[in-house]
């Protein structure tokens, strides 16, 4: 039975991804912050599906619960062969007004609760000689947004971070990606207006928002045998808005 790890389950992007990973050949460890009437709708389908999973609630502001989570979900796992890393905070606002918690808060968050998970599942995966991580950033990893600098910043680290670590472990038979997704219809936007929304859909060439489903398909597919021979990776579903 194939063990798979998702981080930030209960978001719109962390449920999608759920449901296409779900399978009764598979168990899902889902790990959540809080939960939400869509994700208690999720869980309960898992439920009638007869689909093997695990919860686990922890707040990644807090170092010692990602390491309790993860002592648990590999006692119970054993070794790992897919996590997904996808928990993240945004945050919207002029640098010079961000306080220290705040950044500090954005880097424990996206940045170091990779590394931790990362981390911990890797000595299983290299026992294996296989494995399959893949980590959920931004497009703004890749150019950077205006009012979003230190988002941008843990969102870069973590594609530097991906490209360097399938490197490193890539003669193990591991595979490291990193999906930078554009702007995706979710309730992490809605520190936008509906106009600026509006707005940012007409610089888009598809001329709309991206879907959740459309992210975790690309997750499906990379944590997939056709995808094989592909490591080292930034993709970036983004509807023609980053053309590089």
């Amino acid at each position: 039975m194939k063990k798979v790890i998702i981080t930030g389950a209960s978001g719109s992007i962390g449920r999608a991804i759920t449901r296409v990973l779900a399978s009764k050949d598979s168990l899902l460890f889902l790990h959540y912050r809080r939960e939400n009437p869509e994700f208690t709708k999720a869980v309960q389908f898992l439920k009638q599906e007869g689909m093997p999973f695990l919860l686990y609630q922890a707040d990644f502001k807090e170092q010692l619960q990602i390491d309790q989570m993860m002592s648990f979900a590999l006692e119970q796992l054993g070794s790992v062969d897919l996590l997904v890393n996808n928990a993240g905070l945004g945050y919207s606002g002029l640098i010079q007004e961000m306080s220290l918690e705040q950044w500090q808060d954005l880097l424990q968050i996206n940045l170091t609760s990779v590394f931790t998970t990362t981390q911990r599942v890797l000595p299983g995966m290299i026992q294996k000689k296989c494995g399959n991580i893949i980590n959920i950033s931004s497009i703004w990893g890749m150019c950077g947004a205006s009012c979003e600098v230190a988002y941008s910043a843990t969102k870069a680290a973590i594609i530097g971070f991906s490209k360097a670590l399938a490197a490193e472990i890539g003669p193990c038979g591991i595979r490291v990606n990193c999906i930078s997704p554009g702007v995706i219809d979710t309730p992490m936007n809605s520190m936008h207006s509906p106009q600026e929304l509006a707005n940012l859909a007409e610089d888009i060439p598809l001329l709309r928002l991206g879907k959740p489903e459309e992210v975790a398909s690309l997750v499906r597919f990379l944590a997939s045998e056709e995808a094989s021979y592909i490591t080292g990776q930034s993709i970036s579903p983004n509807g023609g808005l980053l053309r590089m």
